[in-house]
């Protein structure tokens, strides 16, 4: 999920989608909220389902997504408690 966001925001589309999964609307409704993108829709595909987000633009075509990265990663698990996670960085 995060890698499809940070290539269309480095494409500059103004939306990606994705299949859908509790975890991802989840996070989608937490960039939602924190206005790192303008909204999200779960559509219907006859399979599974879609996760369509749409990106949200500064002035012009600058991102307001700058960076996404996975700080816990399957070669360096990070574990830490709910008080100890970092606080976002834009």
């Amino acid at each position: 999920m995060l890698t499809r966001i940070r290539n269309a925001c480095s494409a500059r589309h103004r939306r990606v989608d994705m299949p859908v999964s509790k975890l991802k609307m989840e996070i989608a409704r937490l960039l939602k909220d924190n206005h790192y993108i303008q909204e999200f829709q779960v559509l219907d595909d006859g399979r599974h389902g879609l996760l369509r987000l749409y990106l949200k633009y500064h002035d012009g075509d600058q991102p307001v997504i700058r960076e996404l990265r996975r700080v816990s990663t399957p070669g360096l698990r990070r574990y830490v408690g709910a008080r100890e996670i970092p606080r976002v960085r834009n």
